[in-house]
């Protein structure tokens, strides 16, 4: 049997706090106080220890880990979507249009993402949705290079030339 590799573990830990978190974190309330178990160490009614408020640490930690993933797992897909589907656009339709959205990528890269995505989900108001959008809005721009560089090195290929000759 061969040792799990670095990336193995990260797997592993990352199913584990899954299934922590659906398994002991979505049956206790996160936010439920009860001063009677203030600052309890931890042990075997509360394994990580309760806070000043007598909150289950351990239930706090799963639903927030439950959240963040949601959250991180929505904004990489749309940044993807959004982005291949832009660089494909510009390398389909080469000319004006291209020199446009490689300008628009070229601003976005010199500006600080994080700073732009502040900006705008102030602009939208607060919750998730905004986050969403608004880090979806500057995330596309990697996503879009390495797409439109694919297409066009595709473009050039033997087969794709071989395919215009024969009409298509």
């Amino acid at each position: 049997m061969t040792a799990l590799r670095r990336s193995d573990w990260l797997l592993v830990a990352i199913a584990a706090l899954f299934a922590l978190s659906i398994g002991y974190g979505l049956t206790l309330d996160p936010i439920e106080t009860s001063l009677r178990n203030s600052l309890r160490a931890p042990g075997a009614d509360f394994p990580f220890g309760t806070d000043h408020l007598g909150r289950d640490v351990l239930a706090r930690i799963a639903h927030g880990f439950l959240l963040d993933f949601g959250l991180s797992l929505t904004i990489v897909a749309l940044s993807f979507a959004v982005g291949v589907s832009i660089g494909m656009l510009a390398a389909e339709f080469a000319g004006p249009a291209d020199r446009a959205l490689t300008f628009v990528m070229d601003v976005l890269t010199s500006l600080p993402q994080i700073v732009i995505a502040l900006i705008l989900a102030t602009h939208l108001g607060g919750g998730e949705l905004s986050l969403i959008v608004a880090l979806s809005l500057t995330g596309w721009v990697k996503y879009a290079r390495i797409a439109r560089a694919a297409a066009f090195s595709l473009r050039e290929r033997e087969f794709v030339t071989a395919a215009r000759v024969a009409g298509g």
